[in-house]
């Protein structure tokens, strides 16, 4: 065996990686972060199993990351969930393991001193997700970001200034414009996308406001119809929470964007018309996700007729994914063309 995923068919036990290690000494790959597992196990993996290149685990405490570093020299990528990871753990990282590319951990102590280590010790390193992170000085964050090696980021900017939250992106422009995959969490009034319009290369592109959320239900400041002209080779787009994501700039985002496949929306205001002109001219689109606003927000919802015609009109469409308020009629699968698979709830 040489990959091992978690699945309805494994039965979790927080010693699972103990029984990989006696029986898969050839293991090579373990996804195990749907629920916590005993770290003392993972240590007794990762001894035993010592071609890993890829770890997906989440556990209940940090001891094991010393080990992880100590046996796993093949490693490529490395995600732990649950614990902080102690600087000297990423020092240990990079010493040992000159393989890893992709590292996403909750979070990390020491966060300066490891933002450091990161840049200038792995030759390899190109997706890194921060957005757990908190412990950084924003001065180490954008020296961090000028990274000539970093293709994918994830941030989380929400305790930041817009003026800082400008800095980083600025940073990130000027010393990363090879990224093409970019994911941020923060509270954002006037999120710059005149800034990060000139990360030429994006494909992938993950903005979550919580603005929307923790404060009122109030429009971010940002017109999303003029945005998208310089994001060409977008292919996947998630927006939550971008209240004034309506048909209007959803049209925009199609004309310009005609590679996209995924588009997932959360808040947006979009109603039939909007869902009409993306069936008749999103012809890469292959998922759709779509969280409407509740009726108190006084938004019109989509219904599901238009639903359907959207579906069979656009011929590259194999996935749907919609949660509504005040559906009309009620939610009903069978209008959908065989390729579809379509997930239709209510939120209650």
């Amino acid at each position: 065996m040489f990959s091992l995923k978690a699945s309805e068919g494994i039965t979790y036990s927080p010693v699972l990686p103990s029984i990989l290690a006696a029986n898969y000494k050839n293991l090579r790959r373990v996804f195990l972060s749907e629920q916590a597992v005993n770290a003392d196990a993972v240590v007794d993996m990762v001894k035993s199993c010592q071609q890993l290149t890829h770890i997906d685990v989440a556990v209940n405490d940090r001891s094991c990351c010393a080990a992880i570093a100590e046996h796993c020299p093949n490693l490529q990528s490395l995600q732990l969930r649950n614990v902080p990871v102690p600087g000297s753990a990423i020092a240990y990282l990079a010493t040992n393991c000159q393989e890893l590319h992709t590292l996403r951990v909750s979070c990390c102590e020491q966060s300066d001193m490891a933002l450091e280590i990161l840049s200038t010790q792995f030759p390899n390193l190109h997706s890194i997700e921060l957005h757990a992170w908190t412990a950084w000085s924003v001065p180490a964050l954008a020296s961090f970001l000028t990274c000539k090696t970093l293709r994918e980021v994830s941030l989380n900017l929400a305790t930041l200034t817009e003026s800082q939250v400008e800095l980083l992106l600025s940073a990130m422009v000027s010393g990363s414009p090879q990224i093409s995959s970019l994911y941020l969490l923060g509270t954002f009034r006037n999120l710059r996308f005149d800034i990060i319009e000139r990360l030429g290369n994006l494909q992938d592109v993950h903005f979550s406001n919580q603005y929307f959320w923790n404060i009122g239900f109030n429009v971010p400041s940002i017109d999303l119809k003029t945005t998208w002209a310089s994001f060409s080779r977008l292919q996947k787009l998630t927006l939550n929470s971008f209240t004034n994501f309506d048909d209007a700039a959803l049209q925009a985002l199609v004309q310009h964007c005609t590679l996209l496949q995924e588009l997932h929306l959360s808040g947006a205001t979009v109603t039939d018309a909007g869902l009409q002109y993306l069936g008749q001219h999103a012809h890469s689109l292959k998922s759709l996700t779509l969280l409407c606003p509740s009726t108190f927000l006084l938004v019109t919802t989509v219904t599901m007729p238009v639903l359907w015609a959207m579906a069979e009109t656009c011929k590259s469409l194999r996935y749907i994914n919609v949660t509504m308020w005040n559906c009309k009629p009620r939610v009903d699968h069978k209008g959908f063309p065989a390729r579809v698979y379509a997930v239709l709830t209510k939120p209650w």
